[in-house]
């Protein structure tokens, strides 16, 4: 219903009682109907300026006959029509508008009918119908006046039109649409540019470029911001030549811009104006084409124009005129047009290194992120092929600034601990994956190839910082005065296996260090593969895993039918008694050459909180596969969940029941999966320990603490293998037979995208936790960690949302980062110096679908917004320290958290004292965690580090965020988010 219609064609003349029908004043004094026989229709002015109930330019017709009201004699404005008849009213301008000596239109209906062609109505209840007649779409009357629109749109005296129309002014919400009453400008969006030739005058030695603008929409661009709505444009342009070695590799850019100088782009004039760089011109009348000149280039050279020559422009445009840094109104262009300098035909030939395509998969495009003075080169570099021109080898003055140096040492900096005097600009990246992925940014490029077959010490010295070529120092292959000898020794082949990501064991590793106090028991013990590492380079077998079907056996028991396979082929368990026809006891591990084994994981939801149904995790269930092959095994049964197995069939496939769970008939989205293993003493990831060389398995004999539940002692060791290769498989999983799943909100592809291999470099869960979709399995909305929520949706959004410039950090310093956060996400922080809080995301913290499914993240994939769980922030007694959360308090006792018995089928009920926040303010606060956000969450009924008992957690529905941030609602997330 647009009520404001409503409001101002009924101001001073009557009292409205609403849209939809009941009694209202009628020009013929009609009744309302008969009730059971009749139902009443009445028409009246809803023409802006005329506050009389009479219509004025135009008239309204019924069909059936009946209503016949306006201009004319006949002034039937309300009719009784018999029930359940259709009724479709027509209007029809007529006359002139002497206030603006134009004929009159239909500018359309409001109250119970819109739009601007017939009305349709139904139903028996009476219906009132305004009409609007103009000969203009002008602005309403009194538009200040806060008894026609309200006094909550009124600030400061100034009316807010956003309130009712929409931040774009376009309609959104409960307002007609601004074009209504507006000559609003057409949208345009984004920009195109198209080059249609080039041209190189050897004798003056200058070149000449046409090209055109158009947005996305296809219209003309205007670099003044004249006849095309944007600022006043900057465009630059640059020109190369592209020359290959003797070996047909391509060489870096000859750059023959600017004039003199270090390689770089010309800054064109003023259109109609001319500057040392050139004379720029507008081709046509308000066509959006222009043609560029350039002053005298001493470097084109007369004797290679037959070579392929590559031309850059650089454009920018901005569409909102009152914030030059808004990054919705701002599109960045490099355009690469190749073509042959003598002749100016196009070329499909050109010099691509490095795959943009492989860049935008973390960096997005390169858009500016919160605003667009956050980018480098103010957000108009866009093209990693674009960087060459500047930061090219005959930027002599700063050589690592060269881009093979510069771009490889931003991104390994932090990772190697490069000193600052080797770093350009002193810039570093929290890379989010191993930097010997050489194929992250090369794969796909026309050239890429040649991050192997044409090394050079410029390229190697990038990350082997440390080795001086020329002296020889630090380099097996002694001095090297050029970079000829290069590939004699580093073979494509070589360079290749000595970049296969792989990270070292951890250190902290509880096998190492002998189960001493304060080792890390859920890591990696073992080499790991990262960055998706073809293991088949390092000679090591690849075990992966395939599940058939997850359900319940006829006891309510959950039980998978699964298989392993070696390098793609399904292959039997070498070692596993407990599967044979008659079970047996066993010893030793499954696989011959390795220790370990995966899991076999189920997950579920059961009623906490007085919710019956959740739509989230908050119970599991889980068997070692080692244990339950080898179930006979005393130092296994003692601990152990009962299982049974069963298999292999003549496919390879085994069958597992958790024969020790409960009934879990009555859970809800029973989901089962395999891999997920880590915990290095109990159940160890599963690890090949044949290799050689490097990746060489060793023995070690544990003295102290347990290893797979026997304790160790100097008397009677257990023998366990450090080193080896972690087999990371990708994680499983599927929906049990009759269950409906959790919903899917991220996708784990879009993870992958940036990561490569989630949990390996940066390492976490020994690499066997590596699907994104799956953390909600641990990181349900119980988990938490001094004074810090786990649940996946607060802890993930905050590691990545980054800390605001000018915010204090723990260690005292000040934020010169460029996140969004305004307190420091200390989440498991390691010191006050190391925390998620020096996270920058490389692309943009309004991109939700970087990472999520499309609408995963506005809760219209949520069944029910009112049965997600509350998040739980604080239990047990936070300690001090970096990692503590400024939300709790050290030493208080905050109580114990929910839990599921799997076993037994117990719940224990959380205590009251726990703190919570509401589901969907927990999604937000990752990110909009600052004081205003918090307090309009809190306004709109969300529950922020409440006490359980106070924060009405059986009645969710009291937040009312999707009242206007849902799918579809005017300030929706996905509008508010928008790109």
């Amino acid at each position: 219903m647009r009520r404001i219609s409503l409001a101002l064609a009924l101001s001073g003349a009557m009292a409205a009682t609403g849209c939809g029908g009941g009694a209202k004043s009628s020009s013929s004094g009609g009744a309302q109907g008969t009730v059971g026989k009749t139902f009443t229709v009445t028409v009246q002015n809803g023409q802006n300026g005329n506050a009389g109930l009479a219509i004025v330019g135009g008239k309204v017709t019924s069909s059936p006959a009946g209503i016949d009201c306006g201009v004319g004699t006949t002034q039937v404005c309300s009719f009784d029509f018999d029930v359940n008849t259709p009724v479709v009213l027509t209007a029809t301008p007529s006359g002139t508008d002497a206030s603006v000596n134009l004929p009159y239109l239909f500018l359309g209906w409001a109250g119970d009918c819109s739009g601007e062609t017939t009305c349709s109505l139904s139903g028996n209840s009476s219906k009132y119908v305004l009409a609007m007649f103009g000969g203009t779409r002008t602005g309403h009357p009194n538009w200040s006046d806060p008894a026609l629109h309200g006094p909550e749109a009124m600030t400061s005296s100034t009316y807010n039109c956003a309130t009712c129309h929409g931040a774009q002014l376009q309609g959104a919400g409960i307002a007609p649409s601004c074009s209504k009453c507006h000559n609003a400008p057409a949208s345009t969006t984004g920009l195109q540019v198209t080059v249609t030739g080039v041209s190189v005058d050897q004798t003056a030695q200058t070149f000449t470029v046409n090209f055109s603008l158009k947005d996305d929409q296809g219209k003309p661009v205007d670099i003044k911001g004249v006849y095309s709505q944007n600022a006043l444009m900057s465009l630059r342009v640059a020109l190369a030549r592209i020359d290959t070695a003797a070996d047909g590799q391509v060489l870096p850019y000859a750059v023959l811009t600017p004039a003199s100088g270090s390689p770089g782009t010309l800054t064109m004039p003023a259109v109609g104006a001319t500057s040392t760089a050139g004379t720029l011109t507008e081709v046509g009348t308000n066509a959006g084409t222009y043609a560029f000149t350039s002053a005298v280039m001493p470097k084109i050279s007369t004797t290679n124009l037959a070579s392929t020559h590559t031309l850059w422009i650089q454009a920018t445009r901005q569409t909102d005129l009152a914030d030059a840094n808004d990054v919705k109104g701002f599109k960045a262009v490099n355009f690469q047009y190749n073509f042959t300098g003598s002749t100016g035909t196009a070329s499909t030939t050109k010099r691509e290194v490095a795959s943009n395509a492989g860049c935008s998969k973390c960096h997005a495009g390169f858009k500016p992120d919160v605003s667009v003075a956050n980018g480098f080169h103010g957000s108009a570099r866009v093209d990693a092929n674009f960087c060459d021109v500047c930061h090219n080898p005959a930027r002599t003055s700063n050589p690592i600034a060269n881009a093979m140096v510069f771009v490889h040492r931003i991104h390994a900096a932090e990772q190697l601990s490069m000193p600052t005097t080797a770093i350009f600009d002193n810039t570093t990246a929290t890379y989010p994956q191993d930097v010997r992925n050489c194929k992250q940014c090369h794969a796909g490029a026309a050239q890429g190839d040649q991050y192997k077959t044409r090394p050079t010490a410029a390229a190697c010295g990038s990350c082997h910082y440390a080795i001086d070529f020329v002296a020889g120092t630090g380099h097996a292959g002694g001095p090297q005065s050029d970079d000829s000898a290069c590939a004699g020794c580093h073979t494509a082949a070589s360079i290749d296996t000595a970049h296969v990501p792989v990270a070292p064991p951890d250190a902290t590793n509880c096998l190492a260090a002998n189960n001493a106090a304060g080792c890390n028991n859920n890591t990696n013990a073992g080499y790991l593969p990262a960055a998706g590492a073809d293991v088949s380079l390092l000679g090591a077998t690849a075990i992966t895993y395939e599940i058939k079907s997850v359900g319940l056996d006829s006891n309510g028991k959950p039980t998978m039918t699964f298989r392993l396979l070696k390098n793609g082929t399904p292959a039997a368990i070498d070692n596993c008694p407990e599967a044979a026809a008659t079970p047996a006891a066993g010893t030793g591990e499954l696989f011959t050459g390795f220790v370990g084994a995966p899991s076999i994981y189920f997950v579920f939801a059961v009623p906490e909180d007085g919710i019956s149904a959740p739509v989230d995790f908050n119970g599991s269930a889980s068997a070692y596969l080692k244990a339950a092959c080898l179930a006979g095994v005393s130092a296994y049964s003692a601990t152990a969940v009962p299982t049974t197995m069963s298999g292999p069939d003549a496919s390879q496939y085994y069958t597992l029941t958790i024969t020790g769970a409960s009934n879990l008939s009555s859970v809800k989205m029973l989901t089962g999966g395999v891999g997920y293993t880590y915990g290095l003493t109990s159940t160890q990831p599963l690890t090949e320990v044949d290799l050689t060389g490097t990746l060489a398995a060793t023995d070690m004999a544990l003295t102290a603490g347990k290893y797979n539940n026997v304790s160790c002692t100097a008397a009677a060791p257990c023998n366990v293998k450090l080193g080896g290769l972690v087999n990371v498989a990708p994680n499983q999983k599927m929906v049990a037979t009759g269950f409906t799943g959790r919903r899917t909100i991220v996708d784990n592809a879009k993870c992958k995208n940036c990561h490569a291999a989630l949990g390996a470099e940066p390492t976490f869960h020994a690499g066997n936790r590596n699907d994104g979709e799956s953390c909600i399995w641990c990181h349900n909305p119980n988990q938490n960690n001094n004074g810090w929520a786990g649940n996946a949706k607060d802890f993930i959004h905050g590691l990545h949302a980054g800390t605001i410039a000018g915010v204090t950090l723990p260690d005292g310093t000040t934020s010169t980062r460029t996140g969004v956060r305004t307190v420091p996400f200390g989440w498991h922080a390691v010191s006050a110096t190391d925390g998620y809080w020096g996270v920058e995301l490389p692309g943009q913290h309004n991109n939700c679908e970087a990472c999520h499914t499309p609408n995963g993240y506005d809760f219209s994939a949520t069944t029910s917004a009112n049965n997600m769980l509350f998040s739980t922030a604080a239990t047990g007694t936070p300690a001090a320290g970096p990692s503590l959360s400024p939300y709790v308090t050290a030493g208080t006792v905050y109580g114990a958290g929910f839990s599921f018995n799997s076993s037994t089928g117990v719940t224990t009920a959380p205590a009251a004292t726990t703190l919570v926040t509401s589901p969907i303010a927990a999604a937000c606060l990752g990110c909009h965690d600052d004081s205003t956000t918090k307090a309009h969450i809190t306004a709109k009924g969300g529950q922020i580090y409440q006490p359980r008992s106070t924060a009405n957690i059986s009645a969710t529905s009291a937040e009312l965020c999707l009242g206007c941030h849902g799918a579809g609602a005017t300030f929706s997330i996905s509008v508010m988010h928008k790109q």
